[in-house]
């Protein structure tokens, strides 16, 4: 489960990272921080760093946790720098699943 929104994953929040993967999700990512998604134009952002972490995770069969490594990569090469797995990206679960 990827949850791509502003702090998907937080204090507070947690309790669905925990449902999700207490009922059977291999894991539950999510933001730490406050997401962008688009510009004040209207370009969507988050469009390029999802489809970072979906590319990773089916067209090269990576991981949970290299495909979120690969969203983090896409958000500070081309918008800033910042984002790190663990501390702006969290994962609950198992970080090493891969799509079967």
């Amino acid at each position: 489960m990827l949850a791509d929104v502003c702090h998907g994953y937080s204090d507070s929040t947690s309790g669905m990272a925990h449902a999700w993967v207490d009922y059977g999700a291999e894991a539950f990512i999510g933001a730490t921080i406050s997401v962008p998604i688009a510009d004040q134009y209207g370009n969507r952002w988050n469009d390029g760093f999802v489809g970072a972490f979906w590319e990773e995770l089916c067209e090269n069969e990576g991981t949970i946790r290299s495909a979120t490594i690969a969203l983090c990569d896409y958000y500070n090469a081309h918008y800033g720098s910042g984002w790190n797995l663990g501390d702006e990206w969290k994962i609950m679960g198992n970080q090493y699943a891969t799509l079967p």
